[in-house]
């Protein structure tokens, strides 16, 4: 369920989390935001119909979970598709959205430690998921829905627009997508419930940390904009902030590979004790993915290097899913964490080489050989 509900965010979030921020600044200045929010609500629900509809068929072809589990996770990709998150980041309220995802998150983990104790657990795991999930989204609307709604009206034009314009980025970010959870989906496919469920409370953790992290770089997104040209003091905090996160998110890693044992035991209870090997690896992928953003998202796209940052998502993408196949079929959920910690670092070693060659390292970094 997890796996497949991966793909569906996958397809309906498009292009919205690494862009998203910057359209809502341009937005701002015509005094369109209120069309903006409006036009990628459609653009969303365009996307979601399809995969919502394949996911269910898939979820019900499978035969292995009831109709109350699949209603349930049809819901969580598109609770978390919906949330506008990228719009909160680009209002500069990224305060709001961490108190709130904060908030969330930790209720959530305070009712699974009490409630989820064994692998047959699973639905609730994915129960609790969409309801915290919805309050986000709840909180997002409306801290940021125009309060004046009288002649807003649903534009197809708009939500079309929107995905004409983005279209290149997201075949590049969706084909590295879609190999990051090659693993999982997988495991889904060749694996016992039982070891899908080890699986999933690992990943759970991995979430959790990317849920607290990502908000953090997709919002230096646009001070990263603003410092294109900037050799100042904008462009000092941008390197600051971005050393600071990149080493806070690896204690943090750190932290949760020396203390799996316990995490896993107050999370889920001694029943997923085999999902310790998995989490010590899939742990190192926070600290990956930040560096992704921070070199990809954050500084080749923001200085005009598109077709190298897609470059780098397609070749990571060729070597990493052969890989993944033949890391799941060898080793099951170990391979699995593997295929996703692999596809990560790769990519990371792609794009600061990238960097290195063009310059633009000590854009990111305070290093010398910057321009």
């Amino acid at each position: 369920m997890l796996s497949y509900s991966a793909y569906v965010v996958l397809l309906a979030d498009y292009s919205f989390n690494i862009n998203g921020p910057q359209r809502v600044h341009a937005a701002l200045g015509r005094g369109a935001l209120d069309r903006l929010l409006l036009d990628s609500v459609v653009a969303k629900i365009a996307l979601l119909l399809p995969g919502a509809l394949v996911f269910t068929v898939l979820l019900a072809w499978t035969g292995r979970v009831s109709p109350l589990a699949i209603g349930m996770a049809v819901l969580l990709p598109i609770a978390t598709t919906l949330t506008p998150r990228w719009a909160v980041y680009g209002l500069s309220r990224l305060h709001l959205f961490l108190a709130v995802s904060a908030l969330a998150r930790v209720s959530w983990l305070i009712v699974v430690v009490a409630l989820v104790k064994t692998p047959d657990d699973l639905i609730l795991l994915v129960g609790l998921s969409v309801v915290t999930q919805v309050f986000i989204l709840a909180c997002c609307y409306t801290a940021i829905w125009p309060r004046d709604r009288s002649q807003l009206r649903p534009s197809l034009r708009g939500g079309v627009a929107i995905l004409s314009e983005d279209f290149k980025l997201f075949a590049s970010s969706a084909s590295l997508g879609a190999t990051k959870d090659l693993g999982l989906a997988l495991l889904a496919v060749t694996a016992p419930i039982s070891s899908i469920s080890i699986y999933a409370v690992a990943d759970r953790v991995r979430v959790a940390l990317l849920g607290l992290t990502a908000p953090v770089t997709q919002a230096l997104f646009l001070l990263s904009a603003k410092s294109a040209a900037n050799r100042g003091d904008a462009l000092d905090v941008l390197r600051f902030a971005n050393v600071l996160i990149l080493s806070a998110v690896t204690v943090g890693s750190l932290v949760v590979y020396f203390s799996a044992g316990t995490i896993i035991d107050a999370l889920a209870g001694p029943h997923f004790s085999a999902a310790v090997g998995p989490l010590q690896v899939i742990c190192f992928i926070p600290p990956l993915a930040t560096l992704n953003s921070i070199i990809g998202t954050n500084t080749l796209l923001v200085s005009g290097r598109q077709s190298a940052y897609a470059g780098a998502q397609l070749a990571t993408a060729a070597i990493a899913a052969p890989t993944a196949l033949a890391a799941v079929v060898l080793a099951g959920a170990a391979g699995a964490a593997f295929a996703a910690v692999f596809a990560e670092a790769l990519l990371s070693v792609i794009t600061v080489v990238i960097a290195l060659r063009s310059g633009l390292i000590a854009r990111a970094f305070p290093l010398p050989g910057g321009r």
